[in-house]
């Protein structure tokens, strides 16, 4: 398979996904978690049960980490893939940003990414237990 990616992506290990509290809206007023798998600066890679969406379909997300981000941000994405994990009714999607502003974006990218380089680095003073 060929890379496409224009920019590195940064995995959130698992123990932080629960931290990141991401919800893609699937009807009217109805929200759905999903698990954040990784981030680059254009999109983000997820997962979740029962999420299965059409390609090219623009969708509505919201973000919150507390205290991380003062409180939750809107965006809305694009899906650019979604597969099925074997043998199981969960998907794993990639999503990528389409807003008129890059900005909220970039500070929400960047507030996730300095979150993950704390824990990698050994700091656990801040964060969430």
């Amino acid at each position: 398979m060929i890379e496409r990616r224009k920019e590195p992506r940064y995995p959130i290990p698992e123990f932080y996904q629960k931290h990141i509290r991401l919800k893609i809206k699937k009807g009217a007023d109805e929200f759905t978690p999903v698990r954040v798998l990784n981030v680059s600066l254009s999109g983000l890679k997820i997962g979740g049960d029962e999420v299965k969406l059409r390609i090219g379909s623009v969708i509505e997300c919201s973000i919150y980490i507390p205290k991380v981000l003062p409180e939750e941000a809107h965006f809305s994405a694009k899906v650019r893939y979604c597969t099925e994990e074997k043998g199981q009714k969960c998907y794993l999607l990639g999503i990528e940003t389409v807003q008129s502003s890059l900005e909220p974006w970039v500070k929400i990218f960047f507030r996730v990414h300095d979150f993950i380089s704390q824990w990698v680095r050994g700091s656990t003073e801040n964060l969430p237990a």
